[in-house]
């Protein structure tokens, strides 16, 4: 007898469980469960895309500003455009970090400076924001993404057109069919890319 009231314990605690498992199930499939609002925060996880709206419209503003100073920038000279300059690029998602290359590239990597070489820009620059990258990546670079990014000058170079200094305001550089059209506003150049989006960039950093 003993023994039977003991199982008829134990069986309405299973009861229970087994309860409050389809409810749990319901409530998840609801939205709404507890547990996963205790382990994973739901409501924290709205916040990033309410974000959003005002930083798309702050990249919009600020690429709107760019396209201004575009319009009224000045044809660059080429002692500009020597260097690596850190900057931004405002694509539809906001801004990302963004690096612009002036500088000679060998016709034949393979053959060295034999070959001839010539003064070329090279852009770097995601057309859209990509998660775990900070805007200020290229602003303070380590020695290891700078001698990254001169092993890709050699590798990407040929790549790209040399830079055209024919036009009456600005410097074209292009890869393939893509433009990208750069001006000088003040101490900023100031690059339309061939999407129509617009970056610019303020730090030199080699």
């Amino acid at each position: 007898m003993k023994k039977l009231a003991v199982l008829a314990v134990l069986a309405v605690p299973a009861a229970a469980y087994a309860q409050i498992g389809e409810e749990a199930a319901l409530n998840a499939r609801q939205g709404f469960s507890i547990l996963s609002s205790v382990r994973f925060p739901v409501f924290q996880k709205v916040a990033a895309p309410l974000a959003a709206p005002k930083a798309a419209a702050d990249a919009k503003l600020a690429a709107a500003d760019l396209e201004t100073l575009f319009i009224g920038g000045t044809k660059p000279a080429e002692k500009d455009l020597r260097g690596w300059f850190s900057g931004r690029r405002f694509t539809q998602t906001g801004p990302t970090a963004a690096l612009f290359t002036g500088s000679d590239v060998y016709n034949d990597p393979k053959q060295g400076p034999i070959a001839g070489k010539t003064f070329k820009i090279l852009l770097w620059g995601a057309d859209k924001v990509i998660e775990g990258q900070p805007e200020t990546y290229w602003d303070e670079p380590g020695s290891a993404a700078l001698d990254a990014i001169a092993w890709n000058l050699q590798e990407q170079g040929p790549s790209w057109s040399r830079a055209d200094f024919t036009l009456e305001r600005s410097v074209v550089s292009r890869k393939g069919q893509a433009a990208y059209e750069v001006k000088k506003a003040g101490d900023w150049l100031v690059v339309k890319y061939p999407n129509g989006d617009y970056g610019y960039y303020f730090k030199k950093v080699r």
